[in-house]
């Protein structure tokens, strides 16, 4: 049995399979930065699913913080002090701060006004003095107003 010429393949030049091989290194490169790409959205992805989750329960969590944090004004009580305390801790360990509003300027970006005492005064000369609810940072970002009273 012999071959005939038919039977054999007829080689590609030498530029056209140096263009091919770079067609196909660049599909190459696009797919593995197409790749990174997703990995990345991904974990941005997980990131914020999970911020929405501690936003939720912490959000759940602020109420019940507020009558605490009222209990404990009104009843001198050590044990009920350090619940409070603890609360606040575990919150902070989850990156909840609370606002700090008292004696300090109004900041429209914190801080809501439910009363002023001064209506003569423009805004940027109020000054915070009472807070009627605090407000609260999560990661630095407000997820509560400071409810206040400015004058």
């Amino acid at each position: 049995m012999h071959k005939s010429h038919d039977d054999k393949k007829p080689q590609s030049s030498g530029p056209d399979l140096a263009s091919q091989l770079k067609s196909a290194q660049e599909t190459i490169l696009r797919a593995q930065a197409d790749y990174q790409n997703l990995l990345r959205r991904t974990q941005e992805d997980r990131i914020k699913t999970a911020k929405l989750a501690n936003l939720e329960i912490v959000l759940s969590l602020l109420e019940p913080l507020d009558n605490l944090e009222l209990a404990a004004k009104q009843i001198k009580d050590p044990g009920l002090d350090m619940v409070v305390i603890q609360f606040n801790n575990l919150l902070s360990q989850f990156g909840v701060e609370k606002i700090k509003a008292e004696g300090e300027k109004f900041d429209v970006n914190t801080m809501e006004v439910v009363e002023n005492l001064d209506q003569s005064k423009p805004d940027i000369e109020l000054v915070v003095k009472q807070v009627r609810k605090s407000g609260y940072l999560l990661n630095g970002q407000v997820i509560r107003h400071a409810k206040v009273v400015v004058s």
